[in-house]
């Protein structure tokens, strides 16, 4: 009986990421002895009128956030850019 042959996507969503990328960026940090804490963390931020929650991808040990994107669509652009100017505009 043959083994049923899985794509990158499938293994990567079996061992916990929502896709092929976010696995390999995760194998690249294990691999340069970096732990990248994968949507270990929830950034709070408003748009206009409403609340939301952002769960990005890594959180490197200096504080530094990572998002992956394999394509990257308008409205992800625009997200993108909202989360940016959220972060910037905050007093650290």
């Amino acid at each position: 009986m043959k083994r049923k042959k899985f794509t990158k996507k499938q293994v990567a969503i079996k061992y916990g990421f929502r896709s092929n990328l976010e696995k390999e960026v995760d194998d690249y940090l294990k691999s340069k002895g970096i732990d990248g804490e994968y949507e270990k963390h929830v950034i709070k931020y408003i748009k206009p009128e409403t609340n939301h929650k952002y769960h990005p991808d890594f959180r490197l040990p200096n504080g530094i956030y990572v998002e992956t994107k394999g394509r990257l669509l308008l409205a992800d652009k625009k997200r993108s850019e909202e989360h940016t100017s959220e972060l910037q505009s905050r007093q650290y």
